[in-house]
């Protein structure tokens, strides 16, 4: 098995959006959206991919 710290991040991530249990959301340049979670807020800024694994 390959470590995974020989991958980069964008390696990583194109990796995942492939599998099965995963949500992709991509949010544009200068958009800004507020992720709420159960005692949280969470401000984000784009672009920024939004990945849920439900695995």
């Amino acid at each position: 098995m390959e470590k995974l710290k020989e991958h980069s991040t964008k390696e990583l991530h194109d990796e995942l959006i492939k599998r099965g249990g995963v949500e992709s959301y991509f949010l544009d340049p200068y958009k800004k959206i507020e992720l709420v979670l159960e005692n949280e807020k969470v401000q984000i800024e784009g672009p920024a991919t939004i990945l849920i694994v439900t695995d």
